[in-house]
């Protein structure tokens, strides 16, 4: 118990001092994954401005896509976090039935709908094409 309690403070100074604490490297993208889509959802939220890629468009159409980009991105990173807590289980077309049999083997487990597969890669390819643009 102790040791939890220094363990913690020691991991609340270095996130203080360099922005991340080595228990966050150990697991580094289920890290990423808690902290990325509350940052676009704050982004989305509170964001002042819209990206130059949307500069030829109606400000309404331009924020209504924006926004389609940034609820992707958010699915794609909360579902990567349930992945790599262990209650998601991604399936490509050749793992597909692989896949099902470990998911009915495993009461808590959920397998992704092919259509949610598809979002995951759709949210991590504009995460990657939009990094740029997460700004306010």
């Amino acid at each position: 118990m102790i040791k939890d309690f220094l363990n913690n403070v020691k991991w609340f100074i270095q996130r203080g001092k360099r922005g991340w604490a080595d228990c966050d490297a150990w697991d580094a993208d289920a890290y990423f994954a808690t902290v990325i889509p509350a940052m676009v959802k704050y982004l989305k939220v509170n964001g002042h401005g819209l990206p130059t890629l949307t500069d030829d468009k109606p400000e309404r159409q331009a924020e209504a896509e924006w926004n389609t980009i940034l609820d992707d991105i958010i699915f794609a990173w909360e579902s990567h976090k349930k992945m790599a807590e262990g209650d998601w289980l991604y399936s490509t077309a050749k793992t597909r039935t692989k896949m099902e049999n470990v998911a009915k083997n495993c009461i808590h487990v959920y397998l992704m709908t092919k259509e949610e597969c598809e979002r995951y890669r759709k949210g991590m390819q504009l995460f990657i094409k939009h990094l740029s643009n997460l700004w306010d």
